[in-house]
């Protein structure tokens, strides 16, 4: 009948009549004279862009998280610590006890270090999602039950970041990753 065009930018697994499997990068574009052969290319255009990822990108992509946590939780450790990167506005609307600031700086501190690193990513990792759980029922809940509105966005982003990166790993790029190669002899 009429002639159909899809035009899709993406990266999905493709899996050729021979049977191996590929990343397929770039731009899938089709166009079709056959009403039939049209309707199977839209599907197969969107089973491409529903596929899950390759391992080898879930795994960096893993690794950037843990390397973008790592470098914010360890600001704001170096900003409650030594007061740099400069806070703007006040941290907290109503302020921990000292202790608890002292303790939050030193966690965060040494935490984002190890995450940067991917070193014992995930009990660090474990420890840092509790810190961030306590900091938004102890100071955010208070103000508000709803994060916008107490500005406990971070923090409860955060507790849910760790706890992913707690149960997934340093992904690519970590010592943590490097170690579990050496053991089992896979040299890369």
């Amino acid at each position: 009948m009429g002639e159909v065009s899809i035009l899709m930018t993406q990266a999905a697994w493709m899996s050729p009549s021979r049977g191996d499997a590929r990343l397929a990068f770039g731009t899938l574009a089709y166009q079709a004279s056959d009403d039939r052969y049209a309707t199977a290319s839209r599907e197969h255009a969107l089973m491409l862009l529903f596929a899950p990822a390759p391992p080898v990108w879930t795994a960096r992509f893993l690794a950037a998280l843990r390397l973008a946590a790592g470098l914010i939780i360890l600001m704001t450790g170096t900003m409650k610590m030594f007061g740099f990167p400069p806070a703007g506005p006040p941290m907290f609307p109503v302020p921990p006890p000292a202790w608890e600031l002292h303790l939050a700086a030193i966690l965060e501190t040494v935490g984002g270090i190890a995450l940067l690193l991917g070193l014992f990513t995930r009990p660090v990792a474990f420890i840092l999602s509790g810190e961030m759980a306590v900091a938004y029922w102890q100071v955010h809940f208070p103000i508000s039950p709803y994060p916008t509105a107490s500005g406990g966005i971070p923090a409860a982003i955060f507790c849910f970041v760790f706890l992913y990166l707690a149960f997934a790993g340093g992904g690519a790029w970590s010592i943590d990753g490097a170690i579990a190669r050496h053991r089992v002899g896979d040299v890369r």
